[in-house]
């Protein structure tokens, strides 16, 4: 099934309300503590060039299942935890680590923004990754002698999210 076809079948399937959509989404990241602080709408088309490898290849079913099942989840309950990009304040570089299938849904359904926090890396990103373009520069926390104590805490706690998309020039 080509994914255009499945994304019609969702459709298809479901009333598509956009603001709705948005609505719940924020209504579900309001109430996680820890990353909700640090959450930031930024614009579908910055995200994407960020993201870690457009979904859509390898298994193929496997894939249209799982975006299916998402794009109806999404579409009924809005979004639970928005992406995540890592971010390596030594090379000031980042990249979608998690949410890449929610990327692709929000794409698909042509919402304009994505809910997006950052979490920063201790050690750097893979060479596999960085030889594949995946990790982008970013413009970085300008003020990173300031929170050093802060980035020193972050280091023993990798995972957890500690930076808006816009501190480290996402937006």
């Amino acid at each position: 099934m080509k994914l255009y076809k499945l994304y019609e079948e969702v459709l298809r399937e479901n009333d598509i309300n956009i603001e709705e959509i948005i609505r719940k989404t924020n209504e579900n990241l309001s109430k996680d503590e820890s990353k909700g602080k640090f959450t930031e709408w930024i614009p579908i088309k910055v995200a994407i060039k960020y993201r870690e490898f457009n979904r859509g290849g390898g298994d193929r079913e496997h894939f249209e299942g799982n975006i299916k099942q998402l794009m109806g989840s999404i579409i009924e309950n809005g979004l639970h935890e928005g992406i995540q990009i890592a971010y390596h304040p030594k090379t000031d570089t980042a990249m979608v680590e998690e949410g890449n299938h929610r990327l692709k849904v929000f794409e698909l359904l042509g919402i304009p923004k994505i809910p997006a926090y950052v979490y920063v890396l201790r050690s750097g990103f893979d060479d596999y990754q960085i030889e594949l373009g995946r990790v982008k520069k970013v413009r970085g926390f300008l003020d990173k002698e300031r929170y050093y104590d802060r980035f020193d805490r972050v280091y023993r706690f990798p995972g957890y999210p500690h930076l808006k998309p816009s501190d480290i020039g996402i937006k």
